[in-house]
């Protein structure tokens, strides 16, 4: 099915490896368009940008953005940008991906540990941030069914 003959478009905030890309590479076979937000090192983005051109090639529309997604004012400026992308269309699906946070011990006798802002820093990348998309999508109208 291709990108070209449908308006069905899926966010996906974490999108460059792992799970988001996966995502992004299924929901392109079943015909979606893609909007992605990743962030990566410019070293890394040769490779990332194959991954992207692959799905393109399926026949579906990818519009990639590499920026840090959990940072507030990056959002808004994001969200508007994505709104023009999509020239009135509307995301039917949103994958939040983002895989950020800190594998210390809890307890170690030589290694640092876990502290209370290595769990803020996770829970604001990959919940926090989840919260924050949803309303960001819904607020400024562009969920459909």
């Amino acid at each position: 099915m291709s990108g070209d003959n449908n308006n069905k478009w899926a966010l996906i905030v974490g999108g460059s490896s792992g799970l988001g890309l996966a995502t992004a590479q299924k929901l392109a076979q079943h015909g979606f368009n893609l909007v992605v937000l990743h962030r990566d090192r410019r070293t890394d983005l040769d490779e990332i940008t194959a991954q992207f051109e692959q799905i393109q090639a399926m026949g579906s529309k990818v519009i990639s953005f590499n920026v840090d997604a959990t940072n507030g004012s990056k959002q808004k400026e994001l969200i508007h940008e994505i709104a023009i992308r999509l020239e009135g269309q509307k995301i039917a699906v949103l994958v939040h991906s983002i895989a950020k946070g800190n594998l210390k011990p809890m307890y170690a006798t030589e290694a640092p540990t876990l502290h209370n802002q290595d769990f803020n820093l996770t829970i604001d990348a990959m919940a926090t941030s989840l919260y924050d998309w949803t309303k960001l999508v819904v607020d400024n109208d562009l969920i459909g069914q």
